[in-house]
């Protein structure tokens, strides 16, 4: 929906930003304590790349009686991956085969239709998007994960390859492959024969 005033135009239209994935100290761990850093680990963040990185939220705090300043994002700003690798404990030191592992990710939006103010700031007064952050609340849950050896005898897949590794492929047409063969480079070929 989209208001105006006399001189500054009201949007509260929020837009995909990026993720969050936090570890969490255990499966009991809700989305409102991802803030408490004895129960849950920021362990990856990615944003699009479209130039807004750090997001502040200004949050009513009745000890001071005033809004106060919430860093909800310090974003990379780099793009979007779709995949990532976890190597280390946040809340002890390595991995450990055959232990839960406890994650949750967070879709954010992003909307600063104006940039929050103060009064010396303002002549207005208190005035601009006082919540630039917000959380998505769509699909939020735990996930547990159990990392083992990837030797068959112990239920794993060797897959012959390092994280990030993917053949050069050119799409030619349609999405995806689109029933057409995929045409790999002669050296992917060579490589695939190893």
């Amino acid at each position: 929906a989209i208001a105006t005033s006399d001189t500054i135009e009201y949007n509260d239209h929020y837009v995909f930003e990026g993720y969050q994935v936090y570890q969490l100290v255990d499966g009991t761990v809700g989305a409102a304590e991802l803030r408490d850093n004895s129960k849950a680990r920021l362990v990856y963040q990615c944003d699009i790349k479209n130039g807004v990185a750090t997001l502040i939220n200004y949050v009513y705090d009745a000890t001071v009686s005033t809004e106060v300043p919430i860093s909800m994002v310090e974003g990379a700003d780099a793009g979007i991956a779709h995949s990532f690798e976890i190597t280390t404990d946040l809340f002890g030191a390595d991995l450990v085969n055959h232990q839960k592992y406890y994650y949750m990710a967070i879709a954010y939006a992003y909307n600063n239709y104006e940039t929050y103010g103060t009064s010396s700031d303002n002549p207005d007064g208190l005035f601009g998007q006082k919540t630039p952050y917000l959380a998505g609340n769509k699909n939020v849950k735990c996930y547990t994960v159990i990392p083992h050896k990837n030797a068959i005898e112990e239920n794993g897949t060797i897959a012959n390859s390092v994280y990030g590794t993917q053949p050069q492929i050119t799409q030619l047409e349609g999405q995806g492959n689109g029933g057409n063969a995929l045409k790999f480079y002669s050296s992917v070929r060579l490589d695939i024969r190893k």
